[in-house]
């Protein structure tokens, strides 16, 4: 198996498959590859879910581009990992005007322990995605962290 076909594999779990290929050999654009993780960049097709993971590039002062991490959240998506009724819980969170969607910056680790490559998707700010069948702008928040920025309904 080809490198490429393993981060093509190791990304179903984030990414809805029905959507179109990117290009007819299927390949994603690996932009950094480390013992523990691999970065490859957002195919345009691709539909996160709750729970996705995304890392974000940036520029440290002394150690070049650093990438902080992400995972995306939802009303409904919580809901069902909990067992919950998504459309009540949906229903109570529009009414106290919580937000539906968002991103969570992830923490980092240091261990001693061996663990398996986590292939990662790179975003940059201002880039869009689809999540949940809606369209949202990654957009700067204070404290380093993002918001989703809803852009309106996916056509797909």
């Amino acid at each position: 198996m080809t490198e490429t076909e393993t981060a093509t594999i190791e990304t179903r779990n984030t990414i809805d498959r029905t959507a179109p290929v990117i290009g007819q050999d299927g390949q994603l654009e690996v932009l950094a590859d480390y013992p523990a993780f691999k970065f490859v960049r957002c195919p345009v097709w691709a539909r996160l879910k709750h729970g996705s993971k995304f890392a974000v590039p940036y520029q440290s002062r002394n150690h070049g581009i650093l990438h902080k991490h992400f995972s995306l959240g939802s009303v409904v998506g919580y809901a069902v990992e909990c067992g919950d009724d998504p459309l009540a819980e949906l229903e109570r969170a529009k009414e106290r005007g919580h937000k539906l969607h968002w991103a969570n910056a992830s923490a980092t680790v240091l261990s001693a322990h061996q663990r398996a490559k986590e292939t990662v998707f790179v975003l940059n700010l201002g880039d869009t995605i689809t999540f949940e069948g809606i369209r949202f702008r990654l957009d700067p928040d204070h404290n380093d962290n993002i918001k989703l920025t809803n852009i309106g309904r996916s056509n797909a």
